[in-house]
């Protein structure tokens, strides 16, 4: 249940469900495993955990829906709080039913109240960044954009002057490996980007569009259809590719059901977050895989029950279209 938590707290920072997969799981895994969890257990439940990471704002997905859309991205941030905290509490829920099952003890260290203080103290620089991030954006100090680079010089200068973990010497690697994996997500975004102008360009989705509005009856099959595109999209596609491909086309249908924009900009977040744990392009379980050493069939057997609490919450997500529109609807009147 702490796994789940930790993750739901890095989910404020990152916006990434790989980020949050490799952060948590680095620090988690070790300690789950030396306490006696099982290690496929323990690693399915990471990598599906970290799925919270786009939900949670601020969120890279969210982002790109926004941008693909043109719908407000500050709506699609607290259109996503509720679905997120459902979908934690159903993550809570199997992690308890699991551990109940199979005996689990949890920690074998006394806690305390004095303890927790001290630790929540030593954690609250860290806990700046979400606030400073949702908060810059929500009042209108910067743009997501913006915010990112903000969250970038506060994190130096508390990992810097504050933690002192960080040092001048490891600057340069960690630019070059950000700068590797943005070309790298850069790369799908373009060429699916460009795939999808050859798709407006041709006609194409205009006439999916015409065709899909005359024959789904009405838009609870739309909104039905379209989490099954996604989703067997999702399996062999990344989120941020997908949302690229398929929004332009999938949108205007939307909108001309009368479906809300925040709404289904949630959905099919969710729909996404799915999608990167599910077999055979799992980007989630590939990270796992990379920081536990256990094999993809490992994690898999191991996710289950984890699994199914987030195929819940889409489903919880999706009938239930207030959690993603109240608080919008808010903040924002």
């Amino acid at each position: 249940m702490t796994t789940s938590l930790a993750c739901a707290f890095f989910a404020a920072l990152s916006g990434s469900a790989p980020g949050t997969v490799a952060a948590i799981g680095s620090i988690m895994y070790p300690e789950l495993t030396k306490q006696g969890y099982d290690e496929e257990v323990s690693a399915g439940l990471i990598a599906v955990s970290g799925g919270l990471g786009p939900i949670i704002p601020p969120s890279i997905l969210m982002i790109t829906f926004g941008v693909v859309t043109e719908t407000s991205i500050g709506a699609l941030f607290m259109g996503g709080v509720i679905p997120g905290v459902v979908i934690l509490l159903l993550l809570l829920l199997a992690s308890y039913v699991v551990a109940r099952k199979r005996g689990y003890r949890g920690g074998v260290r006394n806690w305390s109240l004095k303890r927790i203080c001290r630790s929540f103290a030593s954690a609250l620089p860290a806990l700046g960044m979400p606030l400073l991030i949702l908060g810059g954006i929500y009042g209108g100090f910067f743009t997501p954009t913006e915010a990112a680079a903000v969250a970038v010089v506060y994190g130096l200068l508390v990992g810097f002057f504050v933690y002192r973990e960080l040092h001048f010497r490891e600057i340069m690697p960690l630019f070059v490996k950000s700068a590797v994996s943005a070309g790298v997500v850069l790369f799908i975004i373009s060429t699916s980007s460009a795939f999808s102008w050859l798709f407006a360009w041709s006609g194409m989705s205009g006439r999916m569009v015409a065709s899909v509005t005359h024959i789904l009856p009405g838009p609870v099959g739309f909104v039905l259809v379209s989490l099954i595109v996604m989703l067997v999209f999702g399996t062999f596609m990344e989120g941020n590719a997908i949302l690229i491909l398929l929004m332009p086309f999938l949108f205007p249908v939307a909108k001309a059901f009368g479906i809300d924009p925040t709404y289904y900009g949630v959905v099919s977040t969710v729909a996404m977050v799915v999608g990167l744990v599910t077999p055979p392009v799992a980007v989630n379980i590939y990270t796992t895989a990379g920081i536990t050493g256990l094999s993809m069939e490992r994690i898999v057997r191991g996710m289950w029950p984890f699994f199914a609490a987030m195929a819940t919450g889409l489903i919880v997500t999706a009938a239930v279209p207030g959690l993603s529109t109240w608080l919008p609807k808010l903040m924002l009147r």
